[in-house]
């Protein structure tokens, strides 16, 4: 790092790296924002996207992407915007869309339905059964 490296001064423990080993498309990422290094707080942008994990960055005017270390998505984090806290990790966010989660439900409602009908269906199985073995013993 060099003394003119925007450090974030926020709690970088805070922030939430990218998945690794996928590409700006398939994480969705706005490479418009600014990113967080998430092991030394180092502010980066992304200046040219090449659709890998690892494109190439720049801290302030310096292109990074040709030093040593090669930086990719999951070593990074979004800059978290002035005013706006800091992202965390939602656990419980239904990674399902709408409309199929509604097809899926409807499919649950289904199954649940058919699943009583065939209990239905057993009990009065069960009671002719035992009707005919009454029949029998007479």
């Amino acid at each position: 790092m060099t003394p003119m490296t925007d450090i974030y001064k926020g709690d970088i423990s805070k922030l939430v790296p990218f998945a690794p080993n996928k590409t700006t498309k398939e994480l969705g990422i706005d490479t418009r924002r600014k990113f967080v290094v998430v092991t030394n707080g180092e502010i980066l942008s992304c200046y040219m996207d090449d659709n890998s994990d690892c494109p190439w960055f720049q801290r302030g005017d310096k292109d990074v992407s040709k030093e040593k270390e090669a930086i990719n998505w999951s070593s990074l984090a979004y800059l978290p915007e002035e005013g706006k806290p800091e992202a965390k990790p939602v656990k419980s966010k239904s990674l399902l869309r709408p409309a199929v989660r509604k097809v899926l439900e409807q499919e649950i409602e289904y199954m649940e339905r058919e699943a009583e009908r065939l209990e239905k269906g057993a009990a009065r199985a069960k009671r002719l059964r035992e009707a005919v073995e009454g029949l029998r013993g007479v």
